[in-house]
């Protein structure tokens, strides 16, 4: 059977797709009509801070990306921090003749070719997310990054790197609650 909607994740170094903040994504993209869903899995000896294991890591992205969206006519990207980075850093021609969008969780824009690699996707239809006590968070990249992609945008207020606030579940769950918001007006 040949998927018409493909949700992609990439998940965080430490963050898995059973985590609420990729998880309530796909929960949305799903109710919004997309039949297939893959996670991605990164060789387990790549880790984000070993940069000489970053192409064995991009090619392990790269191949199971290709296989999941081979035919699909939609593909929608939900990536959280590494996944950013490998997705920033995924050949765009890997995803071709499909409407392509992508979901942006805690990227990684200070790193310049991060950047530079979210920028080179300027024809995704984009959701930059991020929380401002995210200490991987640049407010002035963000900006700068949202401009440039003309695309939507949220950053949540006290959010950490896992988009909560740091002793305060209530305010957590608003945070969540208000991705999910995001999320489905991204997908109307």
């Amino acid at each position: 059977m040949v998927a018409s909607w493909v949700v992609v994740v990439l998940p965080g170094g430490g963050y898995g797709a059973v985590g609420a903040v990729l998880r309530f994504p796909v929960l949305v993209l799903q109710a919004a009509g997309a039949d297939a869903t893959v996670v991605v899995d990164y060789p387990a000896r790549c880790k984000p801070s070993e940069e000489l294991l970053w192409p064995e890591l991009v090619a392990a992205v790269d191949a199971q990306v290709r296989s999941a969206v081979s035919r699909a006519e939609r593909v929608t990207f939900v990536a959280k921090s590494l996944g950013t980075a490998a997705l920033a850093r995924l050949d765009a021609q890997t995803v071709v003749g499909a409407q392509i969008d992508a979901v942006w969780l805690t990227p990684l824009l200070r790193s310049p070719e991060v950047q530079a690699g979210v920028v080179a996707k300027r024809a995704w239809r984009s959701l930059l997310v991020a929380g401002d006590a995210d200490p991987y968070h640049d407010p002035v990249q963000h900006e700068a990054t949202r401009v440039t992609l003309g695309c939507q945008s949220l950053v949540l207020p006290g959010a950490d790197h896992s988009l909560e606030v740091s002793g305060d579940p209530a305010a957590s769950v608003d945070r969540l609650r208000q991705l999910t918001e995001a999320v489905t007006g991204f997908v109307a």
